[in-house]
C-alpha cells in the first residue's frame, strides 16, 4: 500500500515538473522579433473569486514575465486582461499586482478594458497591442 501510494506521488510530481518545464520551454521558443519598436506580452486572466491572483493567474504571469526576452527591456509591455471578479477589483489588477508587488516587475504594464466574452477579450487584445505607445 505504502509503495503504491510513493510511486502515485511520484508520478504525479513528475508530471507537474514534466508540465512547469514545457511550459517555460514553449514560452521562450514563440518570442520572435516582430521588427517592432516594442513588445508586447497578453495575459489573460482566469476565474478569480478571491481578493488576491489565483494559482492559475499567478502561473500565467510568470509564463508572461518569463516570455519576455532578456534583450528586449525598455520596450516591453505586459498586457493582463480579464474581468471583474467577486471582490471588485478585475483580474487584470489582481495580476498587475502580483506581478509588481510579488515578482517585483518594473516593466511597462497595460490593464485591458474588461470584455463580456473571451471574443471580445481577443479582439480588445490585439487592438491594444497594436495601439502606439509613447
Amino acid at each position: 500500500m505504502r509503495r503504491r501510494t510513493g510511486l502515485a506521488v511520484a508520478g504525479v510530481a513528475a508530471a507537474l515538473a514534466w508540465g512547469e518545464w514545457m511550459n517555460c520551454r514553449w514560452s521562450r521558443a514563440l518570442v520572435r522579433n516582430g521588427g517592432g519598436a516594442t513588445t508586447a506580452v497578453v495575459v489573460c486572466g482566469y476565474r478569480n473569486p478571491q481578493a488576491t491572483a489565483n494559482l492559475i493567474n499567478r502561473q500565467r504571469v510568470r509564463a508572461g514575465i518569463r516570455s519576455i526576452a532578456a534583450d528586449s527591456g525598455e520596450g516591453t509591455c505586459i498586457i493582463f486582461s480579464g474581468g471583474a471578479t467577486s471582490g471588485g477589483a478585475s483580474e487584470a489588477q489582481l495580476m498587475a499586482d502580483y506581478a509588481k508587488s510579488v515578482l517585483d516587475f518594473d516593466g511597462a504594464v497595460l490593464l485591458e478594458d474588461p470584455k463580456r466574452d473571451d471574443v471580445a477579450t481577443a479582439v480588445g487584445s490585439v487592438r491594444a497591442v497594436d495601439t502606439p505607445r509613447p
